[in-house]
């Protein structure tokens, strides 16, 4: 198989399994095919984010704006499937609970949620929606293409950098043919698009997303002995939060300072 068409599976797979877009591949991916699709990642972010902000302006006509908000983050849940709001519940789930690592994975995988659980997924969405309403003009635009795109970088770099928790699974085969080639290719992706987007700000926040990941995915592994598909999606939604939250500051500051 050539380079050319194990970089075009890969890529339709990335699509396919960050979204609900019906491109079933007729057999399943090869190794090789699995490890290509990491550098595509913040690209099916970017398209997410390309989506939200398509959906901004015709919202922004008919809707209040706390109601426009919420609407952009149910949207996002919907074209992912929740994959990674559910890593958010679950991840809690695991780290609050638990006297080992044994303990702590099996309450990742039980399909019942405990209150930590739920408290964390209802405040992270809250803070979504309040993270948007602070965002105007083209920081708006900015934060609802950058937000994505980071987010699916920082499951790139987080399956990359730490060792995974379990000895099977679909992750485990991501994380076996994950290659540096393509994770460095994910990592030029979210900077070009970074940079087009909001010049060394952008950068910074790459290099932002980095930094958590590797803070928050460190604390994870301790307490796991590695990480997981649920702790994946939880770094992705914390990366894209925190992408809308700091340019959110940046247009307060911008405002206030006028």
């Amino acid at each position: 198989m050539t380079f050319a068409r194990t970089a075009a599976t890969g890529a339709i797979f990335a699509l396919q399994f960050l979204t609900i877009a019906p491109l079933g591949l007729r057999r399943a991916p090869r190794p090789a095919e699995l490890g290509a699709s990491d550098a595509f990642f913040p690209l099916v972010g970017l398209a997410l984010g390309a989506v939200l902000a398509l959906l901004d302006v015709p919202l922004d006509a008919v809707a209040a704006p706390a109601v426009r908000d919420l609407l952009l983050v149910i949207a996002l849940a919907l074209m992912t499937g929740g994959l990674h709001l559910d890593g958010v519940a679950d991840t809690v789930d695991g780290l609050s609970t638990g006297p080992d690592r044994a303990a702590r994975l099996a309450a990742m995988r039980d399909p019942s949620l405990g209150t930590a659980a739920i408290v964390a997924l209802a405040g992270h969405l809250v803070l979504k929606v309040a993270a948007l309403g602070a965002l105007a003009g083209d920081a708006r635009v900015i934060a609802l293409l950058l937000g994505p795109c980071l987010g699916r970088l920082a499951i790139v770099v987080a399956r990359w950098t730490f060792p995974y928790a379990r000895p099977e699974g679909v992750t485990r085969t991501f994380k076996d043919a994950s290659r540096p080639r393509y994770v460095l290719a994910a990592g030029a992706w979210a900077c070009g698009a970074a940079a087009w987007l909001a010049g060394p700000l952008g950068l910074v926040l790459v290099v932002a997303t980095v930094l958590v990941v590797l803070a928050a995915g460190s604390l994870a592994s301790a307490r796991l002995g590695g990480l997981t598909g649920d702790v994946y999606g939880a770094l992705c939604e914390l990366a894209e939060v925190g992408a809308w939250l700091a340019l959110g500051a940046l247009t307060f500051r911008t405002a206030a300072w006028g």
